[in-house]
């Protein structure tokens, strides 16, 4: 995979991710969510933001491990979701996406880095 692909690829998952996050942040501000739900999705927005952050401020060198740092929260979090928060069912639908696309991503560095 050359580096064109790995930005592309890049871009997708970061929008991926910046889209979730403002899913997260609206369902927020929804009425009637429990305290529950409310943690999860405060949560699951820090962990969001964090992986935003990191994928826009960070080199390619030290990219695949702090990804990895920063994934584990969200996954953890989308396991949470799905089994305590009936009420956000569409939302852990989404957050599963995003986890998915960054193991993939994360893939793809991994293979990368061990040709390279």
């Amino acid at each position: 995979m050359n580096d064109r692909s790995i930005s592309l690829q890049k871009l997708y998952t970061l929008e991926e991710v910046s889209m979730t996050f403002w899913e997260v942040e609206k369902r927020r501000m929804a009425k009637g969510l429990t305290s529950e739900e409310k943690l999860s999705l405060e949560k699951a927005s820090l962990a969001l933001r964090e992986l935003e952050r990191t994928m826009i401020r960070t080199q390619q060198k030290d990219l695949l491990k702090k990804l990895k740092l920063d994934a584990k929260p969200l996954q953890e979090l989308t396991r949470e979701i799905e089994a305590k928060n009936k009420n956000l069912d569409g939302l852990a639908a989404r957050l599963e996406k995003v986890t998915c696309l960054l193991d993939d991503f994360l893939q793809i560095l991994d293979k990368i880095r061990d040709e390279g």
